[in-house]
């Protein structure tokens, strides 16, 4: 299984996820953590498989910023999480080039429902 990067700033958030693809089967160390977007470029390879952004993060670049950048050199999977949703933000960010998107709080259904289908 490629590894599933996460880019997420608050730490309850990070703990609900690491459950969630825990209960999907996927094995710790397939899973990188990143509170901000700054080191994401560099960890981008082909042994990414997923990248899990929050649309709001501190640092220099936003969620968005990483996506559009992101897209720019590579196709790996995207899926966009915010709390910060309001109307249009789901058609915004898909249409800047992400797979998925999730509105916090999400249930475990449907994070399945985004995420599975780009795991196996």
């Amino acid at each position: 299984m490629k590894k599933i990067l996460i880019i997420e700033d608050d730490i309850l958030s990070m703990k609900y996820l690491d459950i969630l693809f825990k209960r999907l089967i996927v094995d710790d160390s397939n899973l990188i953590y990143l509170e901000n977007g700054d080191k994401v470029m560099e960890l981008l390879n082909d042994d990414i498989g997923l990248i899990l952004i929050d649309l709001t993060l501190p640092g220099k670049k936003s969620g968005m910023d990483l996506l559009l950048d992101i897209r720019k050199i590579s196709d790996v999977p995207i899926i966009i999480e915010t709390a910060q949703s309001m109307v249009g933000t789901r058609e915004m960010v898909l249409e800047a080039g992400a797979n998925g998107y999730l509105a916090k709080p999400f249930s475990e259904n449907e994070f399945n429902d985004v995420v599975e289908k780009y795991l196996w």
